[in-house]
């Protein structure tokens, strides 16, 4: 099974969000930033906590 290229998005995460939603047809949403849950200083906190207590959030449990 193949498909269309049209329905393919090649998507690299630093372009942000408006290659994503001109692929979906949809607005950027203004004044969202775009979601990076693999930053330096979150991969940090959750090492530190993963350490010290033991424990890994969920990304979707907390936002910051």
């Amino acid at each position: 099974m193949s498909l269309p290229a049209e329905r393919l998005l090649v998507f690299d995460v630093r372009e942000g969000w408006e290659p994503l939603c001109r692929f979906l047809g949809v607005d950027v949403p203004a004044g969202e930033p775009f979601p990076h849950l693999n930053d330096a200083k979150a991969i940090r906190q959750t090492m530190e906590r993963l350490v010290t207590e033991g424990t890994i959030d969920s990304p979707f449990s907390r936002r910051e």
